[in-house]
């Protein structure tokens, strides 16, 4: 019944927009989406139904000069609808008798709606136009000093490269490539460790935690039930992508580091003169922020608790509903206490579409374990993201920028995000440009419009969406010729800092 109010919904707020009472459309269609967006059995029962609501809220936004508003609609419209790609083709969607949906038209919207954006946020913030190194080199000096004062963060540089060895020497080349990348910035100065397990020294600055196999959390049975085996809390198809989320809370979960990065296998470092510990820098800055940057004993013994109860599943723990009846664990949007933390937390950037999980990093305390736990039980057997084409992506996406899309009331909806409302994003996130976390070769940023490329300077340059573009032969070679070329960018053998744009 709420679906064919809904398409009714959809008629009205699209005539009232062709006649141009934008408020009163918006008014309708939000009234729609405070509904459907926040109710997981009913958004996901009828994902084409929320993704057309929000495409017409998209077009709402852009006829009344919100850009970031529309831009930040066409985003969940798109996670949506990809998410009725596990079981439907894309001329399915195109034909769907109630909501037709043409992916492709969407991500058209995005490409047209991006670069304004993208003028919006430089304008804004003029240091987004910089490369990373540049970019940081702006910490003020009170800031600095209060960083020093505080010490260095301990850093867990996470990756996860499983892959099959004898089809790509992938593993190798990022293995190697974070190898270097370490050790070029220990013997400069800096204090780093390599580790090829999930273990790592406490006491150093930045350490790599490198798994060859994707990562699955030990869970035991909640009180009351049986698993005879962790793998039963998840679908057997759970892709291996997942791997990433279990990796990073393990890591957080221990409570021997300050920060956690994550860093695609298909990203190379390219410029050892800058370290996540900078960004982290920068990001309180920018924020003014005197909040902890490290994460306390008293801090770390809560971290481990909560993870400790999580892979019990005790009464206590985080999300605990999620195995016993399979409910939802907030994936819809974070609770109001998180939305209210303001010290930096998150650095993130996005890419074309969404947020982009090449490369981000998180504090290692309690309100990062929280995010990524809601993030974790989205990957769990019975949730309706498990098989979602973008995985934990679409889940951190909905989660960071969903709340905001479809709050009322106040009359903020009638204004367009900007740096005072974080752009949408909670306050304890802090959005880096594509350029400067995820830059793309030009041959792969070419075959999309909202893709940024690489350029000479650049801290890292990523390859995810490869082998959409090109084929598994040109990504091989992409891959070695990359990896040669951050090899001696890294080792100076030229002279030079950065990456090549090439």
């Amino acid at each position: 019944e709420f679906w064919v109010l809904a398409r009714s919904g959809l008629d009205a707020g699209e005539k009232l927009l062709q006649e141009g009472r934008l408020d009163e459309a918006q008014d309708t269609i939000l009234s729609l989406l405070s509904v459907a967006a926040v109710d997981p059995v009913a958004s996901f029962s009828c994902g084409l139904g929320v993704s057309a609501l929000f495409f017409l809220l998209a077009n709402i936004c852009f006829h009344a000069g919100l850009g970031l508003r529309a831009l930040q609609a066409v985003q969940l419209s798109i996670v949506f609808a990809a998410r009725e790609l596990q079981s439907k083709s894309v001329e399915d969607l195109q034909n769907d008798p109630i909501f037709p949906t043409h992916l492709r038209q969407l991500v058209a919207s995005v490409e047209q709606l991006k670069p304004s954006v993208e003028r919006k946020l430089e304008t804004g913030e003029p240091w987004r136009k910089l490369p990373a190194r540049v970019a940081v080199s702006s910490e003020s000096s009170s800031d600095s000093a209060h960083r020093e004062k505080e010490g260095e963060p301990s850093i867990a540089i996470v990756t996860v490269c499983d892959y099959d060895s004898s089809k790509t020497s992938l593993g190798t080349f990022s293995k190697n490539n974070r190898e270097t990348y370490l050790h070029v910035r220990e013997a400069a100065g800096g204090k780093a460790s390599v580790s090829s397990s999930s273990s790592s020294r406490r006491g150093q600055t930045e350490s790599l935690v490198f798994y060859e196999m994707s990562p699955q959390l030990p869970l035991e049975a909640p009180e009351g039930q049986i698993l005879h085996s962790s793998s039963e809390a998840y679908d057997l198809r759970r892709p291996l992508a997942w791997g990433k989320i279990d990796g990073l809370v393990s890591a957080i979960g221990e409570g021997r580091f300050d920060w956690v990065v994550w860093v695609d296998c298909d990203t190379f470092f390219l410029d050892p003169e800058i370290g996540f510990g900078d960004l982290i820098g920068f990001a309180f800055s920018q924020k003014g922020s005197k909040s902890q940057m490290r994460v306390g004993e008293e801090e770390r013994e809560k971290v481990r608790g909560m993870y400790r109860d999580y892979l019990k599943g005790t009464p206590e723990s985080e999300c605990r509903g999620v195995r016993e009846t399979g409910s939802d664990c907030g994936v819809l949007g974070l609770p109001e206490d998180l939305w209210r933390e303001t010290g930096p937390q998150a650095l993130i950037s996005e890419d074309g579409l969404m947020v982009n999980t090449g490369v981000f990093a998180m504090r290692a305390g309690l309100w990062s374990l929280r995010f990524l736990l809601r993030v974790h039980a989205a990957s769990l057997k019975g949730q309706p993201l498990v098989m979602h084409p973008w995985w934990e992506q679409a889940a951190m996406t909905l989660l960071l920028t969903l709340p905001q899309a479809v709050k009322r009331g106040g009359g903020q909806e009638k204004s367009d995000y900007s740096a005072a409302t974080n752009w949408g994003y909670p306050p304890a996130v802090f959005l880096f440009s594509q350029r400067q976390m995820n830059p793309y070769p030009h041959l792969i940023a070419s075959q999309m419009g909202t893709h940024v490329a690489a350029e000479r300077g650049d801290f890292v340059i990523s390859f995810s969406g490869c082998k959409t573009y090109t084929s598994p032969e040109v990504c091989e070679e992409l891959f070695r010729s990359h990896f040669a070329r951050g090899q001696r960018m890294l080792t100076g053998e030229r002279g030079e800092g950065g990456g090549e744009a090439e």
